[in-house]
Parts: structure tokens; C-alpha cells; sequence
């Protein structure tokens, strides 16, 4: 019967553990969300890497590191991390849904997904 007892209780924790993880996960993505959505950004990519859905970057002459997790808005477009590289240009408005990438004189044009809700 302890043995039992001593079973769920590690059970137990495991869960509260990934559950309080989970959250923390949620509530960091929320934060790097209101950061990005909130954020003027035009210039050169100065940093680009892609985690979990998440692109991440940096713009030069900007220290800061924005995540947002990119959709496609035109069919058949190849995703955000696929066609981007150090030097291109990004062009996104405060609040706007739109990023632009802009490669090779050529523009591509993302939404992103909401990661606060």
C-alpha cells in the first residue's frame, strides 16, 4: 500500500511539473508575441534561426531578438525560414498583420500567427 502511495505521489508531481512547464512555455511565447506585434521593424536581418514553429531575428542596428511564428499568405509560397537570409529586408508596422520580406528586389508578404490567445 505505501508503495502505491509513494507511485502517485511522483505521478502527481510529474504532472503539476509539466503542467507548471506548459504554462511558463504559453506565457514566454505570449511575451515574445506583444514584443513582435508591438515592434516597428525595418532594416537587414541581422540574426535569423527557426525553433518549435518560431522564427526568430534581429534587425541590424537593433539589439533586440523578436520571435514570431509566420504564415504564408500567398498559395503555394514557401515558408518564412525557407526563403529568408542574413541581409534581406523586412518591413513590419506596429500593429500591423503583415510582415514584408523583401528579397532580391523581390517582396514576400507574411502574416503570423497570435500567440497571445
Amino acid at each position: 500500500m505505501r508503495h502505491k502511495i509513494i507511485i502517485i505521489g511522483i505521478v502527481v508531481s510529474v504532472l503539476l511539473l509539466l503542467i507548471y512547464l506548459q504554462l511558463e512555455r504559453l506565457e514566454r511565447a505570449e511575451s515574445q508575441y506583444e514584443k513582435f506585434n508591438q515592434a516597428s521593424l525595418e532594416g537587414r536581418i541581422s540574426f535569423l534561426e527557426a525553433s518549435v514553429g518560431l522564427v526568430y531575428i534581429k534587425i541590424e542596428e537593433d539589439s533586440e531578438k523578436y520571435a514570431f511564428m509566420p504564415l504564408e499568405i500567398a498559395p503555394n509560397q514557401l515558408g518564412f525560414y525557407s526563403i529568408a537570409d542574413l541581409g534581406d529586408s523586412i518591413v513590419k508596422r506596429p500593429y500591423s498583420d503583415t510582415l514584408k520580406l523583401i528579397k532580391n528586389d523581390k517582396s514576400y508578404y507574411y502574416t503570423f500567427k497570435d500567440l497571445g490567445n
